[in-house]
C-alpha cells in the first residue's frame, strides 16, 4: 500500500509452502453476488473468519447456496471422475490468474461444485499464482 505521501514501499518476503495442505469446510457461506469477492483486496475479513472456524491448514468457503467456492489464498478444482472442475465465477470466487490459464490450456472446467462433490472426489487441488498446484487431503 502507497504511504500519505504517496510512495510505495519494498519489501519482499518468502513464501514457505508445503506441496500438500490440510482443508476443511468453514461454517460461514458468502454471498455470491457480493462484488467484492470478485476483487483481491487488502480486507480479509471473511477470509480470517473462515480460517478462524477451522482447524486444518486452509479452510474452503461455500456460498449461501452451498456450492463451493474458494479457498481463503487459492482457487479450488476437484477431480471428478478423471476431471478437474472449479467452480464458476458465478458461485462466487475471486478469477483467480492461475486458474485462468488453467481453464484457457483446458486442464480444468468449470462447473458447479457441492460439499456432496467434495467428499467424493477423487482428488482435490488448490491453485494459485504464487503457490502453485498444491495437492489438498480432507481433514
Amino acid at each position: 500500500l502507497a504511504t500519505a505521501s504517496g510512495a510505495l514501499p519494498r519489501f519482499a518476503t518468502g513464501i514457505q509452502d508445503a506441496d500438500e495442505v490440510t482443508v476443511e469446510l468453514a461454517g460461514t457461506a458468502v454471498q455470491p453476488h457480493d462484488r467484492m469477492l470478485f476483487h483481491k483486496t487488502t480486507d480479509r475479513t471473511t477470509y480470517d473468519l473462515a480460517m478462524s472456524e477451522v482447524t486444518s491448514q486452509e479452510a474452503l468457503l461455500t456460498n449461501a447456496y452451498g456450492e463451493i467456492t474458494e479457498s481463503t489464498i487459492s482457487n479450488v478444482v476437484l477431480m471428478l471422475d478423471g476431471i478437474w472442475f472449479t467452480p464458476p465465477l458465478e458461485s462466487g470466487c475471486l478469477p483467480g490468474v492461475y486458474r485462468q490459464h488453467l481453464l484457457e490450456q483446458g486442464q480444468i472446467v468449470e462447473r458447479v461444485l457441492r460439499r456432496e462433490d467434495l467428499l467424493s472426489s477423487e482428488m482435490i487441488g488448490l491453485v494459485n499464482s504464487v503457490r502453485g498446484w498444491r495437492r489438498a487431503l480432507l481433514a
